[in-house]
């Protein structure tokens, strides 16, 4: 390594390393940097804000490794529970002997111990706090105080920790004494007892709490998190908490005042918890999805109040109507977000509503009734709107679509998705008038041509992602104009019929900052699309080639040069066999994910080839494949980081290849698709293990 990278001060690359940090492809830049050499593997690890981590047994020693961490995400580790917790804030005492020098363990020690105590009696906090955490007693030479790492976190994900139950909750809250946000979602067990787990364990620096889907959750849980959080309390997201009521949101809104986000969606709470919310003079964003109780009356109370509010979700409320959230509108002209979509069956009568909404960025309206006034009065009055999602809107026609795209100039992203009447003209209108336009999604849209595209490539030189799966007009030539979107980072062109090697070979050789494509039932795409891709495109991560079944093992072999390819989909590839799958694993090496579902020519060998080298699996799907005992023994025992696996119709293998498979995979497993017929037959040791450990089963 040049003397020049090595030397430099570790401000200057702490600053480099700052500009990773703000990347969409943080993780793969992060481990680019720290490989480079062993400096900028230390400035990694004091720099390092966020972790995500897969494997529980290296928990410990990665929290050693980066003290400076502001967000843990545990998501995605299984096999968390209330002993790995305990395990993991345990002191760890250090070893003299560890070191080259006796002096200079001795010196590290003797610095550590001075630190760790100084920080231990400047706590403002009551040791009572840590009781039955293990570290009441007084400071001894293995430094029995929580470990560094706890000190910075102020985020913690553990969404999906089904097997953390409130103790260990309990303690690892109460450590990280400066957390600020705490994500406990999808836990579908938890309830009461684990939010005041939260409240005891860390309420005096709680912002925001995040327990969607905890459907033991009821208004007493609510209760204890508004009392103990209090008005310090400022984003509560309760979605699918089924068992929480009008109660609950009622003494939430007396006691956390300011509260600026809150999420009831799914509640069946009625209007009494909307008069309840407008008393929150604080509050900027409200989510109402799905609530069947709330009527024009709620909107009513909702309107008189909650001065501030900025963002509106009031998706699939049935019982709604235009003239009620006209209501909430003309009340609020600071709005800048609502979402109304498959709620409202007529806005005929909405335009007069939108006059104040000059702040107004983001609209969407999929699945109503609209007509070309709507689109109309969008433009004329909310001059700021960037967003819009007309998906599946009925009476929408080319007329109102020109008229909206001529005003509003400054649009960035449109959902048009099967609005099958729209037509070629309405498209070059959005193309010519909105230039800064980045996102567009045409899915089902049949009357698009290749006229589109001209335009789009023309004039869209902004666009980075567009969908135009079940175009049945798309071709190659439209692909050939569209490929004057250089910046083009995802494209969708699934059951693009009229496509092939040709239409690819243009978009792989112009827009190469795709990083996923869409070519889900392409029959015309080859092995020479695939070369095009492989040698254009360095930046794919994600391919789905489902029954694209012209595609052999030679396509494959042109896959493997993609470094970063991540994520692959190869249903129904009758023509690959073990020597294409066996180079895409040699090749990709960082591949995550893997469908290769029908993939019936693929043998042990192939597996195998996955077992050894494609030690990055996370997700797979090897239905209807056919594999022995052995290999999927091998696969399931060989992938370290497995979590989701579908193993539905195993083709070869027997009963007791499938338990020993699973059983070799009880400690990271968090998913498995298995045969319904297996229900009953499977060892209930093996089903109750697994379910102990939080792992959900799917039966097909």
């Amino acid at each position: 390594m040049p003397t020049a990278i090595t030397s430099l001060p570790l401000e200057l690359l702490s600053l480099i390393y700052s500009f990773l940090i703000a990347s969409d492809d943080y993780d793969y830049s992060a481990k680019s940097f720290r490989l480079v050499s062993k400096r900028f593997r230390e400035v990694d690890s004091l720099c390092r804000p966020r972790l995500r981590v897969l494997r529980v047994e290296f928990l410990q020693t990665l929290l050693s490794t980066y003290p400076n961490l502001r967000e843990l995400d545990l998501s995605v580790c299984p096999a968390l529970q209330d002993g790995t917790v305990s395990l993991v804030l345990a002191p760890r005492p250090h070893n003299l002997f560890s070191r080259v020098s006796y002096r200079s363990s001795v010196c590290s020690v003797a610095a550590s111990a001075r630190d760790e105590l100084e920080h231990s009696c400047s706590r403002s906090r009551s040791r009572s706090r840590f009781s039955g955490l293990g570290f009441e007693g007084k400071v001894e030479t293995t430094l029995k105080v929580l470990p560094r790492w706890t000190r910075q976190i102020e985020k913690l994900i553990l969404c999906r920790t089904s097997g953390l139950g409130p103790v260990g909750l309990e303690k690892l809250l109460a450590a990280c004494e400066g957390l600020q946000s705490v994500d406990v979602s999808y836990c579908c067990f938890n309830g009461d007892l684990e939010a005041a787990a939260i409240v005891r364990g860390n309420c005096g620096s709680l912002r925001e709490i995040i327990m969607d889907k905890s459907l033991q959750l009821t208004d007493i849980g609510v209760a204890k998190i508004a009392k103990g959080c209090g008005e310090r309390l400022e984003r509560l997201s309760l979605k699918w908490c089924l068992q929480v009521g009008d109660i609950g949101v009622e003494i939430l809104s007396n006691k956390c005042s300011r509260m600026r986000r809150l999420d009831v969606s799914g509640l069946k709470i009625t209007d009494e918890s909307l008069q309840s919310i407008g008393s929150l003079s604080k509050l900027e964003e409200l989510s109402l999805v799905g609530c069947p109780f709330v009527s024009d009356t709620g909107l009513k109370f909702l309107g008189d109040g909650c001065p501030l509010l900025k963002v509106l979700d009031v998706t699939r409320c049935n019982n709604i109507s235009a003239a009620g959230l006209g209501y909430v509108i003309a009340r609020h002209e600071n709005l800048e977000q609502l979402y109304a979509s498959y709620c409202l069956k007529e806005f005929s009568s909405f335009h007069c509503h939108l006059k104040g909404l000059n702040k107004l960025k983001a609209i969407k309206v999929d699945g109503s009734v609209l007509s070309g006034t709507i689109l109309e009065a969008l433009g004329k009055y909310c001059p700021l709107l960037e967003e819009i999602g007309l998906s599946k809107v009925k009476g929408l026609t080319d007329t109102g679509l020109v008229q909206l795209a001529y005003s509003s100039i400054k649009l960035k992203s449109i959902d048009l998705s099967c609005c099958n009447f729209i037509m070629d003209s309405a498209i070059c209108a959005l193309a010519v008038s909105c230039c800064h336009l980045a996102i567009l999604k045409l899915e089902s849209c049949c009357a698009i041509t290749k006229n589109s595209l001209l335009s789009l490539g023309m004039h869209c030189r902004s666009l980075r992602e567009l969908d135009l799966t079940d175009c049945m007009g798309v071709d190659d030539e439209g692909l050939e104009y569209l490929s004057k979107c250089r910046g083009l980072s995802c494209l969708k062109l699934g059951l693009c019929l009229a496509i092939s090697n040709k239409g690819i070979r243009s978009v792989a050789s112009n827009c190469q900052e795709i990083i996923e494509i869409d070519l889900y039932r392409c029959i015309g795409v080859r092995d020479e699309a695939l070369a095009a891709l492989s040698s254009g495109c360095k930046k794919l991560r994600t391919l789905n080639l489902s029954y694209c079944t012209e595609v052999t093992d030679i396509g494959m072999k042109h896959l493997s040069q993609l470094k970063q390819l991540s994520a692959l989909e190869i249903r129904g590839l009758v023509n690959i066999t073990s020597i294409g799958l066996t180079a895409v694993a040699a090749g990709c090496s960082i591949l995550t994910e893997l469908d290769m579902k029908f993939c019936e020519n693929v043998n042990d060998s192939g597996f195998w080839a996955l077992a050894l080298y494609s030690r990055n699996l996370q997700q797979i799907n090897f239905s209807y494949c056919n594999i022995s005992d052995v290999a999927i023994c091998m696969v399931m025992s060989n992938l370290t980081r497995i979590q989701d696996a579908k193993l539905v119709h195993l083709n070869g293998a027997t009963l007791e290849g499938l338990e020993l498979a699973l059983q070799a995979s009880f400690v990271r497993i968090k998913k498995v698709k298995l045969l319904s017929a297996l229900r009953f037959k499977l060892s209930p040791y093996i089903l109750d293990t697994l379910r102990a450990r939080g792992c959900r089963m799917r039966w097909d």
